[in-house]
Formats: structure tokens, C-alpha cells, sequence
């Protein structure tokens, strides 16, 4: 759930814009692991999107290897470390990292700068936040449901796709409204979660719309919901922006296929579709 809650944090920010923080999210309800992402010197900040792959490559590292144990990450650019990425007891992080402080695993080697400088990735500049229009989007809400149909999937599958969903919604600007229908996936597991314009409206020409903070928040509440109910399953949610119904997202088994009103309505589904 930390990780869920953090990478969610980070992508309701500027995808290029840089972040200070020293110590990541502790929930009261799960003490017991901090994440924390600390800029390597002479660096005092971190690029957004290097912080969001480094969480989403870590843990999906520490899942698929089954070895849930404190662990320090070096984040890489042409060699050179940029950042150390730590999932750790709280206050267990070093004053200055170390790679005697934890147990080291396999570096990581992320996405280039867009302007190919190792400069931007070490910008000191202030953290950004939403953007003002992400900032009045309206009153969220979603109503979950679970279909009499919905198959069982297991704890992996459910927080790979939703950390996937995450990572992948991030580079677009949170205020940016979902055009079509949007699917995300994790290469690891079989599953995928799905977002569409609400069926039973017609296109909106005046706010709310249906945004991609809208989808942040949605993926960010689904593993605590299903652990509130002690269920994991398929998942249906419509979601709601001032009361009004704007968008629906379905958490389900298997590869994602376009459904037939989609098909139907010729939307090249594929271009919105994001593996991991």
C-alpha cells in the first residue's frame, strides 16, 4: 500500500518537474516499511519520472523474486548514480547513502533525459505541483463493484496492474482529459485495468471531464478496497466528478481486448493501451 500511495503522489505531479523530498510514506495502518528516495550528491532534488520508474522497477523486482527484504536501489544515468531508492524499516535511512547500509540489489538504468544531459536529471529546482486546472477538478468520488461473474486474481496480479496503471498514466499532465478508451497492463502478471469515457453520458462539453487524475485516484483506492472486503477479484468502478458520472474502469483477468463498442466505434484502442 505504500508504494501504491506514493506512486500516486508522484504522478499527480509534473512528469519532468523535480522533487525534494528525502523520506517517502509511512500509512499509519502499514508501519512497518518506508520508502524514501534520496538524490545523490552534489544533487538535492530528483526528477519526477526518474523517481516514479525507479518505485515501479524496485518493487516489481523485490514481487517477482518473492524477496520482500529491506532493500537499496542505485538510480543510474550514463553510469553515473543520480539517486538511491530505499524500502527500509522507518528511520532505518542513512544520513548518506551507502552501499554498505543496505542490502544492494541489481542497479537501475532508466529512461534518458529529454534534452540527453545528465544536467536535467540533477536540476535543484523546486518541486512542481498539479497543475491549477488538475487542482479544480471537482469533487472525486467511485462507486466499486464487484460483478456476480468476477474472477479471483491473485494479490500480485492486482497491485502489478494498478502500480502499472499508475506509472503509465503519469506522463500525461493530470488535468489532461482522457480521450478514449485508455488500458494499462504489467507484462508479469495476466491482468489489466481498463478506463472509459462514461457509457451512459454524452460527450462532455463543459467540466467536469474525465481527467487523468481521475484515473490516479481511482487505480490508488482499489487494493485498499479489496482488502477492506478481503477480496481479490475482478472490479468494476464507475467514477464521479461533482456527482456526475464521467468515467468507469474495470480491473479484470487476462490481456486486454478491445470491447465491442470500441471496435464498433473504429477507435484505435491499441494507441492508448501502456505495457509494463
Amino acid at each position: 500500500m505504500n508504494v501504491v500511495e506514493l506512486l500516486a503522489h508522484y504522478a499527480e505531479l509534473e512528469w519532468l518537474s523535480n522533487v525534494r523530498e528525502r523520506h517517502g510514506v509511512v500509512l499509519p495502518s502499514y508501519p512497518q516499511v518506508e520508502i524514501a528516495i534520496l538524490p545523490a550528491a552534489p544533487a538535492t532534488s530528483v526528477e519526477v519520472r526518474l523517481a516514479i520508474w525507479g518505485i515501479w522497477v524496485g518493487m516489481r523486482d523485490i514481487i517477482t523474486r518473492n524477496q520482500y527484504h529491506e532493500a537499496e536501489f542505485e538510480v543510474l544515468w550514463e553510469g553515473a548514480v543520480v539517486a538511491y531508492i530505499y524500502f527500509t524499516k522507518p528511520m532505518d535511512l542513512p544520513f548518506t547513502s551507502s552501499n554498505e547500509t543496505l542490502g544492494t540489489d541489481e542497479p537501475l538504468t532508466l529512461l534518458p533525459s529529454p534534452n540527453g544531459t545528465i544536467a536535467g536529471i540533477l536540476d535543484t529546482s523546486n518541486s512542481t505541483e498539479t497543475s491549477s486546472d488538475a487542482l479544480i477538478e471537482g469533487r472525486f468520488s467511485w462507486k466499486p463493484l464487484f460483478t456476480p461473474e468476477a474472477k479471483t486474481l491473485t494479490v500480485v496480479e492486482v497491485f502489478l496492474t494498478v502500480m502499472a496503471g499508475l506509472k503509465n498514466a503519469a506522463p500525461h499532465p493530470a488535468s489532461e482529459k482522457v480521450p478514449r478508451p485508455y488500458a494499462s497492463s504489467a507484462i508479469d502478471v495476466q491482468a489489466n485495468v481498463q478506463f472509459y469515457l462514461h457509457r451512459r453520458s454524452v460527450p462532455r462539453t463543459k467540466p467536469p471531464y474525465f481527467q487523468y487524475i481521475h484515473v490516479i485516484k481511482a487505480l490508488k483506492l482499489v487494493p485498499g478496497y479489496m482488502l477492506e472486503k478481503r477480496r481479490f477479484s475482478e472490479l468494476f468502478f464507475s467514477i464521479e466528478v461533482n456527482e456526475m458520472p464521467v468515467g468507469e474502469g474495470y480491473l479484470q483477468k487476462g490481456h486486454y481486448v478491445p470491447p465491442r463498442f470500441v471496435l464498433e466505434n473504429m477507435l484505435e484502442s491499441k494507441d492508448n493501451l501502456s505495457l509494463s
